[in-house]
């Protein structure tokens, strides 16, 4: 009886286990990071997966995406991905860029593109740390958060949101 009752119990744990493993994103799979790794844009790898995971996340399919890449000198070149991603309110079109520098490190650039179904003035109201910085030319509104910068485009009654920042990851994963 105590040999069943420990194998019961080994059996439980691994199930235990192997489910906590199964809901966990798994980053290495999302199509970015796959289309990169097939075309040969090794150098920056690392900093592909760490933006994909950050654009999407455990998206459990709800998201599709397309990377385009150079044919020649991959791993020298940009890797650029367009992705859409869909949530319940509504969908959200990003677009994440990365490229092996000079000093070894990775620059990624992303942009995420949705629309808000409120007017610009009251998103803008609605993001506390934005700071005003002014107009592009004449409709179009900019915001530094904290780095990341918010452009707030009038559609109507609805806001055109696009928000875009600059990060340098490492090489390495």
């Amino acid at each position: 009886m105590k040999r069943i009752l420990t194998s019961l119990s080994a059996a439980i744990a691994l199930v235990a286990s192997t489910g906590a493993m199964a809901t966990e994103p798994n980053t290495s799979d999302l199509v970015p990071v796959q289309q990169a790794k097939d075309s040969g844009f090794t150098a920056c790898l690392g900093a592909v997966e760490k933006l994909s995971n950050f654009l999407i996340g455990d998206a459990s399919g709800n998201y599709g995406a397309h990377g385009i890449w150079s044919t020649t000198e991959t791993t020298n070149k940009i890797y650029s991905a367009q992705i859409e991603r869909n949530f319940s309110d509504g969908v959200m079109i990003m677009n994440m860029s990365v490229v092996h520098n000079k000093a070894g490190t990775c620059s990624s650039q992303y942009t995420k593109t949705f629309m808000s179904d409120e007017t610009c003035m009251k998103y803008a109201m609605g993001q506390k740390d934005a700071k005003y910085k002014g107009e592009l030319n004449k409709e179009t509104g900019l915001f530094d958060d904290g780095g990341a910068y918010v452009y707030l485009q009038p559609v109507g009654q609805k806001c055109l949101v696009i928000r875009k920042e600059i990060i340098d990851l490492p090489s390495a994963a």
